[in-house]
């Protein structure tokens, strides 16, 4: 009985561009000042699409979360999961 053949699939991170980072932490930061609005604790979250390297401007925010803990009365409610 011959071994199976295992397939490696690599997987590479994006190039890091500080200022994308910058405007994409700008943005989270951004969403938690609208909670802190509202009297939440002021935490958010993006969740950022990246465009193939050839094309990192295409990059987009497909989602965005801020906690609602306070306002739900749910310790789940956090900005990672909302």
């Amino acid at each position: 009985m011959s071994p199976k053949s295992t397939k490696t699939t690599t997987f590479s991170l994006p190039t890091r561009d500080p200022s994308i980072e910058r405007y994409y932490m700008n943005q989270a930061l951004n969403v938690a000042k609208s909670a802190l609005s509202v009297g939440e604790v002021p935490v958010g979250c993006v969740i950022v699409l990246h465009a193939p390297p050839e094309s990192p401007s295409s990059s987009v925010i497909i989602s965005h979360g801020a906690n609602q803990v306070n306002a739900t009365r749910d310790a789940t409610r956090h900005a990672e999961i909302v």
